[in-house]
């Protein structure tokens, strides 16, 4: 009976640990690396369904996702490649990959450092490209008017240009 007794305490001290370690940790005030799991920022927002893909933005990406295929951390670059998941920078660039079927794109969206009046700078080939701000704090995008978010527009072919034609606001309809 005292082996029996000195077992359940150990047991029950133990299971106390790791509770009290997890609960320190979900509450931030210790961080216990282990458990620190990657998490995206923003929401997960349905863009549009396009030949039996689900397009979805998270953040600054966009992801095309078969039908019937479960979602996976945009981090795990092998799995998405296995289950046919395409992660691009706007909306037109996810319908390219889904069309290309996997192949690899020879030309791709180039995310820029600049940021420009709520509109974000992508570079392909010769040309720019913009999109409307991911907000840092929500992940959503930035409202531009007239703009649907995560949709890319040719804006230049230089800087700029670029710059110009947002000044302009040539994308709305006037």
């Amino acid at each position: 009976m005292g082996k029996e007794r000195q077992l359940t305490i150990i047991i029950l001290a133990v299971w106390t640990g790791v509770v009290g370690l997890l609960f320190l940790h979900g509450s931030g005030l210790l961080n216990i690396s282990f458990l620190a799991f990657p998490q995206s920022r923003g929401n997960l927002i349905f863009l549009e369904e396009y030949k039996q893909t689900n397009i979805l933005g998270l953040g600054k990406m966009v992801l095309a996702i078969p039908h019937g295929v479960a979602f996976v951390h945009p981090k795990r670059a092998k799995k998405l490649r296995e289950e046919n998941i395409f992660v691009a920078s706007s909306l037109q660039e996810a319908k390219r990959m889904v069309d290309a079927g996997g192949q690899e794109l020879v030309h791709v969206l180039k995310w820029l450092d600049v940021d420009y009046k709520s509109i974000s700078f992508l570079r392909m080939g010769d040309k720019i490209y913009g999109v409307p701000q991911i907000n840092a704090a929500s992940g959503n995008p930035t409202f531009v008017q007239e703009w649907f978010g995560f949709e890319e527009k040719l804006i230049g072919s230089s800087m700029q240009e670029a710059r110009e034609w947002v000044d302009g606001e040539r994308w709305l309809n006037k």
